[in-house]
């Protein structure tokens, strides 16, 4: 029977102008596809470029992006070198692509904590040198002896310096105080201090001077330009998946009507059409277009009614039911639709097939007294 089926003879069939029809319907139909795919794709991602941001900037927050992009002196100077900074946890490098990310990443409030770590290490260096020193000495002449002494070393130093000058290395700051010595060569009289407040969003709007934030109201007034964003590219992406919707739609059915095309040329040679009621009521706009006269329906005792009007085209003109009203009825999923049910059945009744209530009705009806199928011309067919 699979050699009957129509996918079997659609396949087989040589029509190659129909082919090449059905291909390119469903080229365009799988292009469409793949354009709702990776719209959802951004969808799903909440990703937002940077491109969108700096538009959505320059037109909401015109003067935070001026500010951000012409920072002060020593932030540039500090962008631009990409200085090393130096953590509690370890070395760390500052390596942003450009002035946002900088400022977002709070690079120059970390530097300022390490710079202001490293001028206490340093103050308790000192603190710690002064309580070495004596406090309490007999009388000057005392001092003046410790003084003889040191510029008597000195003076061996320095001869057995110069007998090796290998030895002798510029003497070279200390890694841990590059933070400090970063401010005092650009002559700025102090660290700056290091901001911790905490506004709110409304307050960060109305302040210009972002590099002043702290690096939590950075993260929030960030986030909530990148929710800006992302809200405004929701509703373009919704209108877009609408209109790739209905591209969808007018494709899928442009794919469906050129197989449909194909199917009725088939089903107009034949003679005989055999098919499930399932089958039938998803298919009746088909049905439709080769118009059948007859509509027979094999064991009619088992089949649901709707199923049967379901497959009743405009063009029948005679209905042959074969079957047994008195055996077993349609199956059902719901049991308060069955008709043995003694509270709802009589109201629903919806396994009660067509042929079955016909004849309750008492419709005329002829019955098979012989069973032909028996007989050994035909029987014989499939042993």
């Amino acid at each position: 029977m699979n050699a009957y089926s129509l996918d079997t003879i659609m396949f087989r069939q040589d029509n190659p102008s129909l082919k090449r029809n059905i291909s390119r319907q469903y080229h365009e139909l799988k292009t469409v596809e793949e354009s709702i795919k990776k719209l959802m794709g951004r969808v799903y991602t909440r990703d937002v470029s940077r491109e969108d941001l700096d538009r959505h900037l320059s037109f909401r927050y015109p003067n935070h992006l001026e500010e951000i992009q012409h920072p002060p002196y020593w932030i540039q100077q500090l962008f631009d070198e990409q200085v090393d900074w130096i953590t509690v946890k370890g070395k760390e490098k500052a390596e942003n692509k450009d002035l946002l990310e900088f400022w977002v990443a709070g690079t120059d409030i970390k530097f300022l904590k390490t710079a202001h770590q490293q001028q206490e290490k340093r103050a308790k260096k000192k603190g710690k040198k002064k309580d070495i020193q004596p406090e309490n000495l007999a009388n000057r002449f005392e001092q003046l002896s410790m003084v003889d002494d040191a510029n008597s070393t000195t003076g061996n130093d320095e001869s057995s310096s110069s007998q090796k000058p290998e030895e002798q290395s510029e003497k070279r700051p200390d890694p841990e105080d590059q933070t400090i010595l970063f401010f005092q060569n650009l002559g700025l009289p102090g660290i700056p201090p290091v901001p911790d407040e905490r506004r709110t969003f409304a307050e960060l709007e109305e302040d210009f001077q972002v590099w002043k934030m702290s690096a939590i109201e950075r993260r929030s007034l960030h986030e909530m330009w990148r929710d800006a964003v992302r809200h405004r590219e929701y509703e373009s992406q919704a209108e877009e998946f609408a209109n790739l919707a209905e591209k969808h739609e007018e494709g899928r059915l442009r794919v469906e009507e050129a197989n449909n095309q194909n199917k009725v040329s088939i089903l107009r040679k034949a003679s005989i059409v055999g098919c499930t009621t399932n089958g039938a009521a998803k298919l009746t706009s088909l049905l439709s277009s080769i118009q059948p006269k007859v509509l027979l329906v094999e064991e009619a005792g088992q089949v649901l009614e709707a199923h049967i009007l379901a497959s009743l085209v405009p063009s029948i003109q005679q209905m042959i039911l074969i079957g047994d009203p008195l055996q077993l009825r349609p199956t059902l999923a719901n049991y308060r639709l069955s008709t043995d049910n003694p509270r709802t059945g009589p109201i629903y009744r919806f396994d009660q097939s067509l042929m079955e209530r016909l004849s309750s009705m008492k419709f005329p009806m002829s019955q098979l007294e012989v069973q032909r199928r028996m007989r050994p011309t035909v029987s014989n067919l499939i042993r």
